[in-house]
């Protein structure tokens, strides 16, 4: 969704009972279920890629892709909630936002008399059950419709899952489709309800399951994504080499609330949210022009300037052209201390799950805010004469956060930026 630039409340205008910081993460992503894994294979710099030729009964030939691996539902969700009947899109969001609540230590007394959400985004939603759907048609007529379609297709039934888990029956529930900035949208939506006063406690973030005949035809037609056969090597994010983007699937959750309800509850939070800005691309032929907007729009929003800011963690999706932009849009609203930052993007090891791609940053990014780590960009070997910044090659960097700042595209030219500061 993207707000238009008075519909933000600005930093220095919110009460201090009303600063929204994050409290709990959860993800699920190619690199396994949790954020621990995450946070794991980044550190290590591990690609999470692999060749995942055949997806659906078309059986299209999609070369390489970050798909959750071994995923069994019923490992993850307890019987009662009849996981083999949700969408995998709904499960994804499930296992993640439960684990961002239990690491928030949320307990549903706690928020009694309280305003309380979830505010989920995705992209291609229940695409992958809508496919199956319609091959039980073809064959076996309506007779091979299942009782539970109607639930599997919702494109709501992953939020409203989510709000079972608070075991809360005044939670407001909300679903975004915006393509890839769906996830973070949720979040900056969340973010501003917080600041006006709607609500005290959300949970959101972005979930997709994209790896489907239909989708990943498109997405392979459009030529949005990489041709290599050697998953190691096949997402590059700024490097000279990289050749496209790769398809994958996940969650990222996080637990939003009130610095003073945190409080209220002895919790140590991550990190704060600062400030969001929303903006589309400015012209077709100007791939990721909003971002320069966006970024100039969440620092004004968190009433910071550039020399703030610590490091980036980009959209980086290994594109060579977006790529090339992204790095022309930090120049231009950094300038000189464009060279002074690390940017980092997570893309070389999770691929690009669409809706939930900016929400799997901003795991990260907590993550990061926490241990003071900055994770390595994952294959990034080579200097590129456009892309000239510090990605941070090699090994994890040990450093003092104090402002950094996330970037989300989509591919209908959506953009969005976080600013992100110690919870402190």
């Amino acid at each position: 969704m993207n707000y238009p630039r008075w519909s933000y409340l600005q930093y220095n205008t919110v009460p201090d009972r009303r600063r929204v910081v994050i409290t709990g993460v959860g993800a699920v992503s190619a690199a396994g279920v949790g954020a621990k894994a995450l946070w794991e294979a980044l550190l290590e710099g591990r690609t999470c890629i692999d060749i995942y030729e055949r997806v659906g009964a078309a059986g299209t030939d999609l070369g390489v892709a970050a798909a959750v691996k071994g995923w069994d539902a019923a490992r993850h969700i307890e019987p009662r909630w009849r996981p083999r009947r949700m969408a995998r899109v709904t499960q994804f969001a499930v296992v993640a936002a439960h684990e961002a609540l239990k690491d928030a230590g949320y307990r549903p007394e706690d928020l009694a008399g309280r305003q309380v959400a979830v505010i989920l985004g995705s992209s291609v939603s229940t695409t992958r059950e809508v496919e199956m759907l319609v091959r039980e048609m073809d064959n076996a007529g309506t007779r091979g419709v299942p009782p539970s379609a109607t639930a599997g297709q919702n494109f709501q039934s992953a939020a409203i899952a989510v709000a079972e888990l608070l075991q809360m029956s005044t939670a407001n529930i909300t679903s975004l489709t915006n393509n890839c900035t769906s996830g973070v949208d949720a979040i900056g939506q969340a973010v501003d309800l917080i600041r006006f006063g709607r609500y005290d406690f959300v949970v959101a973030g972005g979930t997709d399951a994209p790896l489907t005949a239909v989708v990943a035809s498109a997405i392979k037609a459009s030529g949005m994504t990489s041709k290599r056969h050697l998953p190691l090597e096949a997402s590059r994010p700024f490097d000279r080499e990289r050749e496209n983007g790769v398809l994958g699937e996940g969650a990222g959750m996080v637990v939003l609330e009130t610095a003073a309800l945190a409080r209220d509850r002895g919790v140590e939070p991550y990190v704060e949210i600062c400030g969001v800005h929303a903006c589309p691309d400015q012209r077709r032929d100007q791939p990721s022009s909003g971002l320069e907007i966006t970024m100039k729009g969440a620092l004004d929003n968190a009433g910071c300037n550039v020399r703030d800011v610590d490091f980036i963690s980009a959209w980086g999706c290994g594109d060579p052209v977006l790529d090339r932009c992204e790095t022309e849009a930090i120049k231009n609203v950094f300038g000189q201390e464009a060279y002074r930052l690390a940017v980092g993007s997570i893309k070389g090891v999770t691929g690009i799950p669409l809706g939930a791609a900016g929400a799997l940053q901003l795991v990260a990014l907590s993550l990061s805010h926490r241990n003071n780590l900055l994770p390595p960009t994952v294959n990034w070997r080579h200097g590129d004469v456009d892309c000239d910044l510090d990605y941070i090659g090699g090994q994890p960097r040990r450093v003092k956060l104090r402002k950094t700042l996330l970037n989300a595209h989509g591919l209908s030219g959506g953009n969005i930026s976080l600013v992100v500061g110690g919870a402190g």
